[in-house]
């Protein structure tokens, strides 16, 4: 996602670093942290960047961009790893419904062949139905 916003151009990864480090700075302060260098351990300074680096990012996308970017790039890295583009693992029981039968009418639309390995899956998360 970080990505997708330095090549938009809609901030650059300099700019974002600095307002990351800012803001992590800013943290501190309020936290009453007067001497950070001396007052926080470095494993802690880079947890709080690498906290305030994704909160970031999910701001300046969700500001900037649109959910088909989100999606898109979800479904560009899952066909990177191999995986279905079209399904994503996730708790059924806790999903909400309109995720649920959007995930059932994906897995409707595979090939037969395609709709075979996934069995086993569906009929542990429940969404299975025989079938011929």
């Amino acid at each position: 996602m970080r990505r997708e916003l330095f090549e938009r151009g809609i901030i650059t990864q300099e700019t974002f670093e600095a307002d990351v480090r800012e803001r992590a700075i800013q943290s501190q302060k309020r936290e009453g942290l007067h001497d950070p260098y001396v007052e926080e351990a470095f494993e802690v300074w880079e947890t709080r960047l690498a906290r305030i680096r994704d909160y970031l990012t999910d701001f300046y996308f969700a500001y900037n961009l649109l959910h088909e970017d989100f999606e898109r790039i979800i479904r560009e890295i899952v066909s990177e790893r191999g995986e279905s583009p079209n399904l994503i693992t996730f708790n059924p029981e806790l999903a909400p419904q309109d995720m649920l039968f959007e995930q059932a009418e994906n897995i409707n639309r595979m090939p037969a062949s395609e709709r075979k390995k996934l069995k086993p899956a569906c009929r542990r998360s429940r969404w299975y139905s025989s079938e011929p």
